[in-house]
Order: C-alpha cells, then sequence, then structure tokens
C-alpha cells in the first residue's frame, strides 16, 4: 500500500518536473527569439545611424562655419542611406547630400540656392530631388 502511495507521488512530481522543464525551454526560446528579432536589429540599425553621423559631420561643412544651422537628419533602414541637410545663412542657401552606407561614400550634394540659379543647377537640384523623394518613399 505505501509503495503505491510512493509511485503515485513520484508519478505526479514527475509530471510536474516535465511541465516545468516545457515552460522553461519555451520561455528560453521567447528570450533568445526576442533578442535575435527585436534587441540585435535595434542595435545594429544605432551603429548605423552613429555611422551615419559620422559621415554626415566629415562630408558636411557645417562645422566650419558658425552661421550654418545644425545639420537635419534622415535615416532610411531599408536602403541604408541617410540624408542630411543643413542651412546657411552667409549663402542663403541649403545644402544637402545622401550618403550611401555600402560605399561610405557622399552621392550627389548640392546647393539649394534661393537666388537666381542657372539651368544646371536647375537640373541638378530636380535631379536630387527625385532621388531624396524616391529614397524616403521606399521607406
Amino acid at each position: 500500500m505505501k509503495i503505491k502511495k510512493i509511485k503515485r507521488v513520484i508519478a505526479r512530481e514527475g509530471e510536474k518536473m516535465k511541465k516545468a522543464m516545457i515552460l522553461s525551454i519555451f520561455l528560453i526560446g521567447a528570450g533568445v527569439s526576442y533578442y535575435f528579432f527585436f534587441l540585435l536589429p535595434s542595435q545594429i540599425e544605432h551603429k548605423l545611424v552613429l555611422e551615419c553621423r559620422k559621415l554626415g559631420e566629415k562630408y558636411g561643412e557645417n562645422h566650419i562655419s558658425p552661421f550654418c544651422s545644425e545639420p537635419e537628419f534622415y535615416y532610411n533602414p531599408k536602403l541604408k542611406k541617410c540624408f542630411y541637410y543643413y542651412s546657411c545663412m552667409t549663402e542663403s542657401s541649403r545644402r544637402a547630400f545622401i550618403i550611401d552606407l555600402y560605399t561610405n561614400k557622399r552621392d550627389d550634394g548640392y546647393m539649394i540656392g534661393l537666388r537666381n540659379l542657372s539651368q544646371e543647377e536647375v537640373d541638378k537640384r530636380n535631379e536630387f530631388e527625385d532621388k531624396k523623394r524616391k529614397l524616403f518613399n521606399e521607406k
């Protein structure tokens, strides 16, 4: 009689252990999934944003002139490109460029002037605006 009771108690404890193991495996799996699908991509994106800012400072000229505003900054994670522009009071213009994070190169920097532009400058500006629109419509 006592042996049967002991066997039942051991069986019940075994079932509890089995459930606890399944639950712990599920929780560990959920934690690993959360890390790989949420935390890791955001850390990588944060590093790319920092890289983009660093390249923007390298290519930008706003740190030279005290008359230029802080750059405005947009990052497109899908294309891994960022867009910088800033205004300079001395030139009454806005400078802008796109940085390609695959090549770390400045792509098509130009000046948007508030004065009369030559046809070449207008074409360059329109081409750049098209690139910018395409870049941010794919976001």
